[in-house]
C-alpha cells in the first residue's frame, strides 16, 4: 500500500512540476537516456548493496550461529573493495575509459558476486562469503562512479543542486526495494520454530533469493548500458553540432560528490 501510494504521489508531483512556471526540478530531464540510465543504475546498485549486506548478515547469523560483533567486522571486505573501486574507477574515467564499459564492468562483477553465493549449504561457513563481498564492492562502486558523474553531467546548471540532491533520494529508493524484495522472498520459504530460523529452510530461501538478485541486476545492467550508450552518442552528436544551451559536463579529471 505505502509503495503504491508514494508511486501515485510521485506522478502527481510530476505532473504538478511540468506545468509550474517556478519548478523545483527539471522533469524534463527524464527524456534524456543519459539521466534515465543513471537513475536506473542507482537503483540498481544500491539495491544490491542492501540484498548483499542484510541477507548475507542474516545467513551468518541464523545459519552459521556467529554473533552481531563478528558480523560487524565481516563486510569490511566489500568496504574495502569499495574504496578500491572508487579510486580505480575514477581513474579510468579521467583517463577516457568508457562509461559504459566501466559500468558494465560493474554490474557483472556484482552480478557474480551474487551468484558465488546462490548454492551455499547449511555447512557453509562465513569466510566463504568474503569473495562474494569483494566482487559486489568493487561492482557496486564502480557503477556508483559512472552514475554519479552522468546525473551530473545532465542537470541543467538553474537545477544543479536540487538534481544532486535528488540522487540520494534514487539511492534510498534502491536500497529499501533490496531489503523488502529480499525479506519477502526468503520469508515466504521460511518458517520460525519457537521464534528461530530453521537453517535447512533459510539456505534453498537465500539461495534462490540470490539467484532472483543477479537476474534483476543482469535485466537492469543491460538496459542501463543501452540507454547510457545512446544517451552518450547523442550528446557527442550534439557537441559535434556547435555551441548550445548543453548539460553540464564535468571535467576529466572531476568526480561528483555523493
Amino acid at each position: 500500500i505505502c509503495l503504491i501510494i508514494g508511486i501515485i504521489m510521485l506522478g502527481l508531483f510530476a505532473v504538478i512540476e511540468k506545468k509550474s512556471p517556478n519548478a523545483a526540478f527539471p522533469i524534463e530531464l527524464f527524456k534524456s537516456p543519459v539521466f534515465v540510465a543513471a537513475v536506473l543504475a542507482g537503483i540498481l546498485w544500491n539495491f544490491g548493496e542492501s540484498g548483499m549486506l542484510l541477507q548475507a548478515s542474516n545467513f551468518w547469523q541464523h545459519v552459521v550461529g556467529v554473533s552481531p560483533s563478528v558480523v560487524g567486522v565481516a563486510i569490511a571486505p566489500l568496504l574495502i573493495a569499495g574504496i578500491i573501486a572508487g579510486f580505480a574507477a575514477g581513474a579510468l574515467l579521467g583517463r577516457g575509459m568508457s562509461p559504459v564499459l566501466i559500468q558494465a564492468i560493474g554490474f557483472i562483477l556484482m552480478i557474480l558476486g551474487f551468484l558465488s553465493v546462490a548454492f551455499t549449504t547449511v555447512d557453509t561457513k562465513l569466510v566463504a562469503f568474503f569473495p562474494a563481498l569483494i566482487l559486489v564492492g568493487l561492482g557496486m562502486v564502480a557503477v556508483a562512479v559512472v552514475q554519479a558523474r552522468e546525473y551530473v553531467a545532465e542537470a541543467p546548471a538553474k537545477y544543479l543542486s536540487a538534481v544532486v540532491s535528488s540522487r540520494t533520494s534514487v539511492g534510498q529508493l534502491g536500497y529499501s526495494l533490496g531489503v523488502a524484495l529480499t525479506s519477502t522472498l526468503i520469508a515466504l520459504g521460511v518458517s520460525e520454530e519457537g521464534g528461530d530460523v530453521v537453517p535447512s529452510e533459510f539456505v534453498p530461501a537465500f539461495n534462490s533469493t540470490m539467484l532472483i538478485v543477479a537476474g534483476i541486476l543482469a535485466v537492469g545492467g543491460v538496459i542501463t548500458a543501452i540507454l547510457l550508450s545512446i544517451g552518450l552518442k547523442r550528446r557527442k552528436t550534439l557537441a559535434l553540432a556547435g555551441p548550445s544551451d548543453a548539460p553540464l559536463e564535468p571535467s576529466s579529471g572531476e568526480q561528483p560528490l555523493g
